[in-house]
């Protein structure tokens, strides 16, 4: 069997399944059947699955999967063979247990609040972090989002140079499909800072 085991993400897609076999004589043909156990006999037949390759739909609901091909050969005594088992295990999504601040308002280059997320779940794997950086209040893929260079960990400071206002948020992912989360989102207003326009006079 080829990638016998999987551990994913609820939403993710599993790497492509695949049986090769040795011996008999003929023409293979194939059949995949789905099953709830860890077992290679009595499993639910996959409509229209009769190649030696076989990919899951995308996964939606969190649990383990198990997957089976029979292989069948056309030559004269040949008996069906039952592949081992392939087996999916499908994991929530990582989690975010505190998200950073909402907003916050601050004069030209004075010093922010630190945008600091928490986070559990998912896989055993370690966790990627990118901060990004839009014009508008929304954590869509567009024009206005901008990756923000190096800022790959779970807390972020944001500039306070520019005057206006920026939305921030992340994406945390892992390597396994379809694992990801993306933050809320955060705004920062920065604003002119107050400047005299009339000096007091002095006088005697």
């Amino acid at each position: 069997n080829v990638n016998a085991s999987q551990v994913i993400c609820v939403g993710g897609t599993a790497d492509e399944m695949e049986v090769t076999y040795a011996g008999g004589t003929g023409n293979a043909t194939y059949q995949w059947f789905s099953n709830t156990t860890n077992t290679n006999s009595g499993g639910s037949e996959i409509s229209g699955q009769t190649t030696s390759t076989y990919t899951p739909n995308i996964f939606t609901t969190v649990g383990n999967f198990y997957y089976y091909s029979e292989i069948s050969l056309d030559g004269n005594g040949c008996n069906t063979a039952s592949s081992a088992i392939f087996k999916v295990n499908v994991l929530a999504d990582p989690i975010i247990n505190t998200q950073a601040i909402a907003s916050q308002e601050l004069c030209q280059n004075a010093t922010p609040a630190n945008l600091t997320i928490t986070t559990s779940g998912g896989t055993s794997s370690p966790k990627s972090y990118q901060w990004y950086q839009n014009t508008t209040n929304s954590s869509s893929s567009s024009s206005s989002v901008t990756a923000i260079t190096g800022e790959n960990s779970a807390i972020y400071t944001p500039n306070t140079s520019a005057i206006g206002t920026l939305y921030y948020y992340v994406i945390i992912s892992q390597p396994a499909s379809g694992c990801s989360v993306t933050s809320a989102i955060s705004m920062v207003k920065i604003k002119e800072a107050p400047s005299i326009s009339t000096q007091p006079i002095s006088s005697e």
